[in-house]
């Protein structure tokens, strides 16, 4: 089997991939931004950042350079892998859609995308607020408990237990190893 490879067809590729790109140069400009930063603030960005230009990488190089042969079972592969993940997760969505019935029966709670996404934008206009006036820390709870609770799980315990351990995590991340000031305020009554 001879593999050929053509030279204008790079190009050609490479125009049909200018988004990942586009985004790879992003991700370089975002890292450059981030290596002026202070060690105990870049540490984490860099890590999230070189694991993007990583597998952008390897995305572009693979859907560019690779040969027709080896670019298809790369992507039959990709695809294998992206279709598991789907299905899961519609089985799961599928699983919350069966409960239709009974959250529809709580006040004020009706399962359609409107509601959702009002909700959704309401949170993040709340959280906003809320983060200028009492402070990142204290409405990491607030903002979390409810997210949780009103758009996703309705078990009490689980929506308790998992802002638990995101305000530590954030805590420990944020506040003690980056000292960024997750406590100031506009008001002082905290």
């Amino acid at each position: 089997m001879s593999i050929e490879h053509n030279t204008s067809g790079v190009f050609h590729r490479l125009k049909d991939n200018i988004d990942v790109l586009i985004v790879l140069l992003f991700f370089i400009y975002l890292g450059t931004i981030v290596v002026g930063y202070p060690q105990t603030a870049r540490v984490f960005p860099l890590i999230f950042i070189a694991i993007g230009v990583l597998a952008l990488t390897i995305e572009l190089v693979t859907n560019v350079f690779l040969p027709k042969p080896y670019r298809d079972s790369v992507q039959q592969y990709t695809q294998g892998l992206s279709g598991n993940v789907e299905s899961s997760f519609t089985e799961s969505y599928d699983d919350n859609n069966d409960n239709r019935n009974e959250l529809a029966d709580l006040p004020g709670i009706t399962l359609n995308n409107t509601y959702r996404i009002a909700l959704i934008s309401l949170l993040i206009i709340g959280y906003g607020i809320s983060t200028y006036l009492i402070g990142f820390l204290p409405t990491i709870p607030l903002f979390t408990f409810s997210a949780i609770y009103l758009i996703g799980s309705k078990s009490l315990t689980r929506a308790i237990l998992m802002t638990i351990i995101l305000m530590v995590f954030i805590y420990i991340l944020f506040g003690e190893l980056m000292n960024v000031p997750i406590f100031e305020a506009q008001l002082r009554w905290f």
